[in-house]
């Protein structure tokens, strides 16, 4: 059984740790269990009972009235809104927590079959961008904002990956914007690949021309692609815990290797923000960023 903390159940639905232990007190919505050294935590019941509360919360039924419902009425309340929902907002909100729900169990025909269901109602780019970019933001396993538990990013990291290439096979980019060229990789000590891919899926969605090199790119290869291919922008992300002198020693070496193309990095955020800037190198912090620097590079 997996256990959790009160910030992991605050980072899977959104509400506060505060807000969960006055929720505790008052209406003993949930009882921590604790481990032999007295520490409190929570197993997949408890978050998957939080996830549904949020639903509830966040289509408008107060907290007083969710503490006073039977797991059937909760249930049934969560099938009327994902039929009738109050908002398309509000009805992908269900889908993010339903998704996770069935992650956590490691329920892969649930997570299959409500997946394909969000496709046939609001096709695959509504599906990838508001539904399953969410979920691995909220997870921790895009932009890694936070730790995950590992069986767990392991299973929703692949998951996710099928996903994606699915959505890949049916772009093929350079159509719009033949004057540049992206190419993506993950150096030599990286093998965590989403938010790679993600970045990849927004690029052929856009129109643009790129290829994807994968994980544990060597440098000398890196060289080699980009003699080869000539690419305008190149990007990779950088997520494993490294020294911060070593990863900032390997994007002056980027900047000096590459001084006619804009390199992109993202990923570890808690390590790029400590980095000295390099005049060709910018940082990539999330989808926003992304769209961003498409709408403003013209080269």
């Amino acid at each position: 059984m997996i256990h959790y903390s009160i910030n992991d159940l605050e980072r899977y639905s959104g509400i506060k740790a505060h807000t969960i232990r006055i929720w505790e007190k008052r209406y003993r919505l949930f009882i921590p269990k604790r481990h032999s050294s007295n520490i409190r935590y929570y197993d997949n019941e408890q978050l998957r009972k939080l996830l549904n509360i949020a639903t509830l919360i966040n289509h408008g039924i107060k907290i007083s009235k969710v503490s006073s419902l039977s797991e059937m009425e909760v249930n049934k309340h969560i099938k009327e809104f994902a039929a009738h929902p109050q908002s398309t907002e509000a009805q992908f909100e269900i889908y993010v927590n339903e998704l996770l729900s069935a992650a956590i169990e490691f329920n892969k025909q649930a997570f299959d079959s409500m997946f394909n269901s969000c496709v046939v109602r609001f096709g695959f780019s509504q599906t990838i961008d508001r539904i399953l970019y969410p979920l691995l933001t909220r997870t921790g396993t895009l932009w890694c904002t936070a730790d995950v538990h590992p069986a767990q990013e392991h299973f929703i990291s692949n998951l996710a990956k099928q996903k994606l290439f699915s959505a890949i096979d049916g772009k093929s980019g350079g159509e719009k914007k033949a004057n540049r060229k992206y190419l993506l990789f993950l150096p030599q000590s990286e093998e965590h690949e989403i938010g790679l891919l993600y970045t990849y899926y927004l690029l052929l969605r856009e129109g643009e021309s790129a290829i994807y090199l994968g994980q544990r790119v060597p440098f000398e290869s890196l060289i080699d692609a980009v003699k080869t291919i000539k690419p305008t922008h190149v990007v990779f992300f950088s997520v494993t815990h490294q020294r911060l002198n070593e990863l900032q020693k390997y994007l002056i070496k980027m900047s000096k290797s590459f001084p006619n193309q804009k390199i992109f990095v993202a990923g570890n955020m808690s390590q790029l923000n400590k980095l000295k800037s390099n005049k060709n190198v910018s940082v990539l912090r999330s989808k926003a960023d992304i769209n961003l620097h498409l709408s403003s590079f013209s080269l």
